[in-house]
């Protein structure tokens, strides 16, 4: 880890990257938090407006489907 940065900026940039590596776009922000033996990672403005959409319409399972294959 380089020096003057936290556990918690590594683990989001990381993130932040390799989902902008493997599916086109990363998210606005993530938050991660570190409450061992615990490590929640929140995302923000990671929806496309297609995928948005079917989640606002309560078809979120389908979205994964047709986006992820």
């Amino acid at each position: 880890m380089p020096k003057g940065k936290t556990l918690q900026s590594e683990i989001g940039g990381y993130l932040s990257t390799l989902l902008r590596t493997h599916f086109g776009k990363g998210p606005t922000s993530t938050y991660v938090t570190v409450a061992r033996p615990f490590i929640v990672i929140h995302l923000r403005g990671f929806l496309a407006p297609t995928e948005r959409i079917l989640v606002e319409q309560k078809e979120w399972n389908r979205s994964r489907h047709i986006f992820i294959g």
